[in-house]
């Protein structure tokens, strides 16, 4: 096969510290370029926040374990409840014994809020965790969430599917300021959360059995450094909402003992404390260590972490295998034009309508909300380009 490239990791050993999406994704990709992979997870079970925090109306149990098995079958092992860092497997030893180390540690510290009554909050992790359990608690009857991102539309919904009657979404910016998903935010208005725009939490108290969230009306005022209008408060214009439960959403840090092993002394790391690594093979500043997914981005989605840990792994291969191809690091960077020929509108969708359960339904558990397209529908799909939606 003319100009054909055997890829062989043959002899390649590679440490994944995490088994979150970022560090499965760096797994298998340099499990079929026939690398040998250990992966270690602090946790007792594997998948990270797929596994820990991701509803399971948005992620069935059995898709996960599926996919753990796939890999198993690859020969990537797989070893729980083995942290790595103090306490644990110093990461010194796993540069004796591996020739390369992913990095895949999530950003496991929840963000507080800072005001006073911040400490009768509930982590909203932890909220998540709890909901996945074989027994679930209820948050109450009527709960607070504060945050604007995707994690505080899973608690919203989580919420509702543990029992609570009215869910409050606070957020301090207007909708257009939303860092959610779209779709994210249009399931959580149809299935009924309430959200109150330009809001911010001033004070927490306890009111009987109840809480009492005074809460300030905001006004937008000259762009943050985030790049998006930062928040004023409007004076004489506090209102207060009573809950059973607030739950604070805010994101997370990227925090772990890990940080501690001495050889990560000498890490480079963003002022945030995220990982710093070249964007365009996830290398750190250390040699042979490589990080991908939250600890690199910070709180994002799951494909993004695994399109991190693709890129660690080609470059892995690339930099340490015996066959050395640095053009795989390189192969999907093209640049896309979509034909302005097709344009979708709401009385013509040219994307299929994914079949959900219906909101009744919704309410009675946890039963995945997306039930997967027909076989006409799967077609019709993948018979479009994604970029255009022209008929391929």
């Amino acid at each position: 096969a003319g100009g054909a490239v055997h890829l062989d990791g043959g002899g390649l050993k590679v440490a994944v510290v995490g088994s979150g999406p970022s560090g499965l994704a760096c797994a298998y990709y340099l499990s079929v370029l026939g690398a040998s992979v250990t992966v270690f997870e602090a946790e007792t079970v594997l998948g990270g926040r797929l596994a820990t925090t991701i509803p399971e109306y948005r992620l069935p149990a059995y898709i996960l374990d599926e996919e753990l098995e796939d890999l198993r079958g690859l020969g990537v092992g797989f070893r729980p409840g083995t942290p790595v860092g103090p306490g644990g497997i110093a990461l010194a030893d796993l540069l004796r014994e591996y020739d390369a180390v992913f990095l895949g540690v999530g950003a496991a510290r929840s963000i507080e809020l800072r005001i006073p009554g911040a400490e009768l909050c509930g982590d909203f992790q932890e909220v998540l965790r709890r909901a996945k359990g074989a027994a679930p608690t209820p948050l109450g009857r009527r709960v607070a969430v504060v945050g604007g991102g995707n994690a505080a539309m899973d608690v919203c919904r989580t919420a509702l599917r543990l029992g609570a009657e009215e869910v409050h979404l606070l957020y301090r910016r207007s909708r257009d300021e939303m860092p959610a998903r779209a779709d994210e935010v249009e399931e959580a208005v149809r299935e009924g959360v309430r959200f109150h725009f330009l809001a911010d939490p001033a004070e927490i108290r306890r009111k009987g059995e109840a809480l009492e969230v005074r809460v300030r009306t905001m006004e937008l005022g000259p762009p943050d450094a985030s790049g998006r209008p930062r928040p004023v408060p409007v004076e004489g214009k506090d209102w207060t909402l009573e809950a059973d439960a607030v739950v604070p959403a805010l994101g997370q840090r990227v925090e772990g003992r890990v940080f501690s092993d001495p050889v990560l002394s000498g890490l480079r790391r963003e002022p945030d404390g995220r990982i710093w690594v070249d964007p365009e093979t996830q290398r750190t500043s250390l040699a042979r260590v490589y990080a991908g997914g939250d600890a690199v981005s910070g709180p994002a989605t799951a494909v993004g972490a695994m399109a991190q840990g693709r890129r660690a792994a080609l470059a892995i291969f690339a930099d340490l295998a015996p066959e050395r191809v640095p053009a795989w690091r390189f192969r999907d960077r093209r640049v896309r034009r979509p034909f302005p020929g097709h344009r979708e509108t709401p009385e013509e969708r040219i994307r299929e309508e994914m079949p959900k359960v219906s909101l009744r339904q919704r309410r009675d558990g946890f039963r995945e909300v997306e039930l997967g397209f027909n076989p006409a529908s799967a077609r019709r799909e993948a018979g479009r380009c994604l970029q255009c939606h022209r008929e391929l």
